[in-house]
């Protein structure tokens, strides 16, 4: 600077530097906050894409689990399916499907409950389908119960999530399934093995494919413990047998113990006797009157039983002198005659049962017999003896005194006769 130059032109000077630093500083900052902004950006972005897979594997792990759940689900429809179509199943020529499918088994019903709930998804949670298949023993032959060893439940296809086969999620989805499930591996992609399974003995129903996740039953290891619907074989049970509702038998029921019926009803066919049965042996109920007799099928006849008589009408042949039997009303019938017939036992007997015998004269007293029904009526009835008579006429009598009689014997005058006679005393049923 000159010396000339006067201190308003220098301020001017100072005044313009100052501005140009100013602009110098701002556009410095600019730049620093640019590549802040960059970087901040970069980890944003960073972060976003951390946060998406974590999202992504968390959803295709709940996947995992709850495509096990759906086959453990599943298996349950076909486990009732077994129960219910066991001898179909077991037949040489099997009437039942080795093959069912998920539509069959939702409209069959066990107990009037759809095998698979109608609402039960037919995709998995991953998006596969099902198939149920079921292994028999071989070999086996015309005649012979084949025995189930195996059941399946399995995805059709490997186990994938968004259109790309997922090895880590089929071995997760198989350990969600407490021991039920097993899946296929490369290298033995012929089977299915799983923790409880041992190794390479249940064979893959989608041959030689990874990735197929199962559930599987070895019915001959546990099914047999059980009673099944339609069951063919002998049944043992070491306690007692308990049912709240009806027992029905088609074939023989044998019973080495007691039957005892007294915390129920033990329901006997009603039957008519001397009417045609088809099995020797079988009990039924015959009417007699108001009541029944126990009645047997002897031969192919119903005859009455058990300590009552036999059900017979009067006229009919028997084989027996003496021998009883009676009327569907409950008429006795007994058996008599030069030509053995069944004729009415009251007729042959009359109403009048002989109690005693006694000599009785003039002025005797009889006591009345006690007779095995109260209130039945007693008879006496005066047989001649020996008699000494004035004239012909001789009157014998017997006068009530309620508990007794007194017996008279007079001749027409009034007069007493010497003599006796026989009393008979009756009761009069």
């Amino acid at each position: 600077m000159s010396n000339n130059t006067t201190p308003h032109a220098n301020l001017a000077i100072l005044r313009c530097a100052f501005a140009q630093e100013m602009v110098l500083a701002k556009r410095q900052r600019g730049y620093s906050s640019l590549v802040e902004l960059a970087i901040t950006l970069v980890v944003v972005a960073f972060i976003a894409i951390f946060a998406r897979g974590k999202v992504l594997q968390d959803m295709d792990d709940s996947a995992a689990a709850a495509t096990g759940a759906y086959m453990v689900a599943a298996s349950v429809g076909l486990q009732r399916y077994l129960i219910l179509n066991v001898s179909g199943l077991t037949a040489y020529a099997n009437t039942a499907s080795l093959t069912p499918t998920l539509a069959a088994l939702q409209a069959a019903t066990l107990d009037g409950v759809p095998l698979i709930a109608t609402t039960f998804a037919s995709l998995s949670p991953t998006g596969q389908e099902l198939r149920f298949d079921i292994t028999r023993a071989s070999p086996c032959s015309s005649g012979q119960t084949c025995a189930i060893v195996q059941a399946t439940a399995c995805l059709k296809t490997a186990l994938s999530v968004r259109g790309q086969v997922r090895d880590d999620l089929a071995t997760q989805a198989m350990m969600s399934m407490n021991g039920m499930g097993g899946r296929s591996f490369a290298g033995s992609a012929g089977y299915i093995n799983g923790p409880t399974l041992a190794t390479n003995t249940v064979t893959n129903p989608v041959t030689n494919t990874a990735g197929i996740l199962c559930a599987v039953y070895n019915t001959n290891t546990f099914y047999n413990f059980f009673a099944r619907t339609s069951e063919s074989r002998t049944l043992n049970f070491s306690g007692p047998l308990n049912t709240t509702g009806a027992v029905t038998a088609t074939g023989t029921f044998t019973a080495t113990g007691t039957v005892d019926a007294s915390n129920g009803t033990l329901v006997i066919p009603a039957v008519t006797a001397s009417a045609t049965c088809s099995t020797s042996g079988a009990m039924g109920w015959v009417s007699s009157g108001s009541s029944y007799l126990p009645a047997r099928c002897s031969g192919t006849t119903w005859v009455a039983t058990g300590g009552g008589l036999p059900i017979s009408t009067a006229g009919t042949t028997c084989t027996t002198a003496g021998t009883l039997a009676a009327t569907a009303a409950g008429a006795t019938l007994i058996c008599q005659g030069t030509t053995l017939a069944y004729v009415d036992f009251v007729s042959r007997m009359g109403s009048l049962v002989a109690m005693e015998s006694l000599i009785v004269s003039n002025g005797s007293t009889v006591t009345k017999p006690t007779c095995a029904v109260a209130g039945v009526n007693s008879a006496i009835y005066l047989f001649p003896v020996t008699d000494v008579q004035t004239n012909q006429i001789v009157y014998r009598s017997a006068t009530d005194n309620t508990t007794s009689w007194s017996i008279s014997i007079l001749d027409a005058n009034g007069n007493a006769i010497q003599g006796d006679a026989l009393a008979m005393t009756y009761c009069v049923y």
